[in-house]
């Protein structure tokens, strides 16, 4: 992987993320996938949706751990990679050690074990098991073991263990290791900057603060002190909404995950762009739901190409919502 950054643009950090033949712009948002699938699209669609951009996948490693038999099992006898089982063949992929949209997957993590939720239970998996499983799906990305809820931070040592696993199995993907701290940003950077070695393809953020001021704040300080690795991609994960994503760009964040769109599809709304992150007042989702939109034959953005807007109605769409009609979903989304 290599990460060239865009000098020539002053106004924010842009670059070009090169993974194999493939080559994506950042600032870059990658699609959440759950059990394998993106939320309320089919496969077909997405991919005649993505025919002219291209994106990263992000995947937990829970679902790789729930379904592990069956994937060894099909890897043997089909003699295809795992991609091909979930119909990913064509895209690459970022796995993850927690699940953004359900929380209680998160990665907790003892002396020896990270522990987490898949949809069969909790599991619990050591380093070597984690190794193991990047090694079945083949991933072009992956990040550190990292703990979510430390009381003593535990992060740099999983960091050494895997530096030293990875150099053991050589492993190719590209691994991202994970910043984790709430307070004393100096030291820790400090720290990792003494165990980072060229294992490290990049850099991953997350938990920095329930509070988003005191967390954008922590974030610069990180950015500061990884002035010396700035060629390197950083990851941001949970920062999703909008406004949130675009201060995290203005801050020097290249990747993002989330799940926004889906929660909104969810609840009937659909994103509204362009909107103005100075504007506090403007609402940048509009209820389908609601019964001003029951006759309204006006798309959801006037002027938008899109499939949803170009040949659905508020209308309809306010209908396939209340009969509870699964395409509402997918529309919005």
């Amino acid at each position: 992987m290599e990460f060239l950054i865009d000098c020539n643009d002053k106004s924010a950090r842009r670059g070009t993320l090169k993974i194999g033949k493939n080559d994506y712009k950042t600032p870059l948002y990658m699609v959440y996938t759950r059990n394998g699938v993106v939320p309320n699209i089919t496969s077909d669609l997405f991919d005649n949706l993505l025919k002219t951009k291209k994106v990263i996948l992000e995947m937990s490693i829970w679902d790789i751990i729930a379904g592990s038999k069956n994937l060894e099992k099909y890897k043997k006898e089909k003699n295809k990679s795992v991609k091909s089982y979930f119909n990913f063949e064509n895209f690459d992929i970022l796995l993850h050690t927690k699940d953004c949209l359900h929380g209680y997957s998160n990665t907790k993590v003892s002396q020896n074990l990270m522990s987490g939720m898949t949809f069969g239970g909790s599991k619990q998996i050591s380093v070597e098991e984690y190794i193991q499983f990047i090694k079945l799906l083949e991933p072009e990305i992956f990040i550190s073991i990292h703990d979510v809820e430390s009381k003593k931070e535990k992060s740099l040592d999983w960091l050494k263990k895997m530096d030293t696993e990875l150099e053991k199995e050589k492993i190719n993907s590209n691994f991202f290791a994970h910043i984790y701290a709430k307070k004393n940003p100096k030291e820790t950077i400090k720290q990792f900057s003494e165990q980072i070695n060229k294992n490290v393809t990049g850099f991953s953020f997350s938990e920095l603060s329930t509070n988003y001021e005191e967390s954008f704040e922590l974030l610069n300080e990180f950015i500061n002190g990884l002035k010396d690795f700035s060629s390197l991609p950083r990851f941001i994960s949970g920062y999703d909404h909008p406004k949130l994503v675009l201060e995290s760009v203005e801050r020097g964040i290249d990747l993002f995950d989330g799940t926004f769109p889906f929660i909104s599809a969810e609840f009937g709304q659909a994103l509204i762009f362009p909107f103005s992150i100075y504007d506090k007042k403007q609402n940048l989702l509009k209820n389908l739901r609601d019964l001003q939109f029951q006759k309204s034959k006006e798309p959801l953005l006037i002027g938008c190409e899109c499939l949803a807007c170009r040949d659905h109605t508020c209308g309809y769409i306010h209908h396939l919502l209340n009969t509870k009609e699964l395409l509402g979903h997918v529309l919005l989304t």
